[in-house]
């Protein structure tokens, strides 16, 4: 585990906050380039990407807080403070924030919504890639005990060590990071079969929503994060992904049911 890679004088560089960085600058250039190929200005995609990494970083941290309120009672300035190399941040609560405010964002440039969102989609994935590698590193977003040979163990002083000590548990870390390489794959090749604006973007949202509701599975989480639904213990990030997953659906369903020259959005 190394939370802390290197520091710059007395300034240290945590390693999710550089894999983060490092995701929106490739994220950044691959949409940049597929943004110019369906003739939307690649300047465009530098404004909009600023609004996704404010709002993204804003809502991870408002989804977190929510369900962790208990651990700011009696100390609610810490809610605002993210200096632990960004820990403390609930994906989802990013993803979600980062969608609404890019879409605003959109609309009021008069930039077209889907064709827009369908050159930046399969940077997000590229990017779950890139950060959950950091999420490693950091050692957060852990998983549980496990018996496979691929289990890792974490040292002393890291999260996963003071909740499950010396065990072997499931590096969901880097399940979800190779999942994330696999989507960014899978989304250019669709890419290239369909011409429809607004198809990527929602396969990519909804193959997002199919990983992160199985590798919650071999996630840990508290006790509280989980609710029972037909039989079955759901932490709220797989809540959150059924509903994705059920929005991408009907979205493919309308669009595809949309005349072939209808250009709204």
């Amino acid at each position: 585990m190394f939370p802390e890679v290197f520091r710059i004088g007395s300034l240290p560089i945590y390693s999710y906050g550089l894999m983060l960085v490092i995701s929106f600058v490739v994220g950044i250039a691959v949409a940049q380039r597929r943004a110019r190929s369906r003739g939307l200005s690649s300047d465009a995609v530098l404004d909009v990407s600023t609004v996704i990494l404010i709002s993204s970083i804003v809502g991870s941290r408002i989804l977190y807080v929510i369900f962790h309120v208990d651990e700011f009672k009696g100390r609610w300035l810490d809610t605002i403070n993210i200096t632990k190399g960004l820990a403390g941040l609930s994906m989802f609560g990013g993803i979600i924030l980062a969608v609404i405010a890019s879409f605003l964002y959109l609309h009021r440039r008069h930039i077209h919504i889907l064709k827009m969102s369908d050159a930046i989609s399969p940077s997000i994935v590229l990017g779950v890639g890139i950060t959950r590698i950091g999420c490693f590193l950091n050692g957060c977003c852990f998983g549980r005990p496990t018996s496979l040979p691929w289990g890792v163990t974490f040292p002393p002083g890291s999260v996963a060590w003071s909740v499950l000590g010396n065990s072997h548990i499931h590096p969901t870390q880097i399940y979800s990071s190779i999942a994330g390489f696999l989507m960014f794959g899978i989304a250019l090749y669709i890419d290239r079969k369909v011409r429809k604006p607004g198809i990527i973007f929602l396969s990519v949202f909804i193959m997002y929503g199919i990983s992160r509701f199985f590798v919650d599975f071999l996630r840990y989480y508290e006790a509280n994060n989980y609710a029972r639904i037909l039989s079955m213990d759901l932490s709220s990030s797989q809540i959150i992904s059924l509903f994705i997953i059920m929005g991408g659906l009907v979205g493919i369903w309308f669009i595809q049911k949309r005349p072939a020259g209808d250009t709204a959005m």
